[in-house]
C-alpha cells in the first residue's frame, strides 16, 4: 500500500473554523499514513472501470421515438428507449425455454414500466384492475408485441443513417 498518496486529515469546519478553499490546505492539517481508513474500500486498479464515450448513441428526439396506439378509442403512447436493443434482448431472454413463468412476467412488467409513459401505465393498469372492463392482460401483450415490431422497425429506420456514417468514417482509415 506504499503506493496510495497520503491522506489529510484537518479539523472540523465551524464558525472559529471555516472550511478552507479548495485550492488551500488548512493550516492546522496533518498527513496521514497511507493505510486504508477503516471503513473505506480499497479497489484493485485493475478493476477500476470507466464507461467509454459512444458513437452510436441514439439521439433522437423522444418525439420521434414515441409511438401512439389505440385502445377502445383512447390513446396511449410507448416511448422506444434509447437503449432499444438492450430491452429487447432482456425482455427476449426471459421468453427462453429456461425461464420461468414467473420470470416472464417479471420481464413483462419491467418492460412495460420502462417502455410506457407513466399516464398510460396508470390508465393501463386502472383497466386491468376494473374487474368490470373486459380488457386483460393478454389483451395488452397481443398489443405490445404489435407496439415492440413498430418500434424495432422504427428503431432500425433511425440507425441506418448512424450507420452509414460510421462505415465511411471507417473506410477512411
Amino acid at each position: 500500500m506504499g503506493n496510495a498518496p497520503a491522506r489529510v486529515r484537518s479539523t472540523k469546519p465551524t464558525k472559529r473554523n471555516p472550511p478552507a478553499e479548495a485550492d488551500e490546505v488548512p493550516a492546522e492539517a496533518e498527513l496521514v499514513d497511507d493505510e486504508p481508513i477503516e471503513g473505506t474500500v480499497v479497489v484493485d486498479p485493475d478493476l477500476v472501470f470507466t464507461t467509454p464515450d459512444r458513437d452510436d448513441e441514439d439521439d433522437t428526439p423522444e418525439a420521434e421515438r414515441t409511438i401512439a396506439f389505440e385502445i377502445d378509442g383512447e390513446i396511449y403512447k410507448i416511448i422506444r428507449p434509447k437503449k432499444f436493443p438492450e430491452v429487447m434482448r432482456r425482455l427476449i431472454a426471459s421468453t427462453s425455454r429456461r425461464a420461468s413463468t414467473a420470470d416472464a412476467l417479471w420481464a413483462g412488467e419491467e418492460f412495460l414500466d420502462r417502455v410506457l409513459q407513466p399516464d398510460s401505465i396508470r390508465r393501463l393498469n386502472e383497466r386491468l384492475n376494473d374487474d368490470n372492463d373486459k380488457f386483460r392482460e393478454e389483451d395488452l401483450y397481443d398489443i405490445l408485441v404489435k407496439v415492440m415490431e413498430k418500434m424495432g422497425a422504427n428503431a432500425r429506420a433511425s440507425s441506418v443513417p448512424a450507420n452509414k456514417a460510421r462505415a465511411r468514417a471507417r473506410g477512411r482509415r
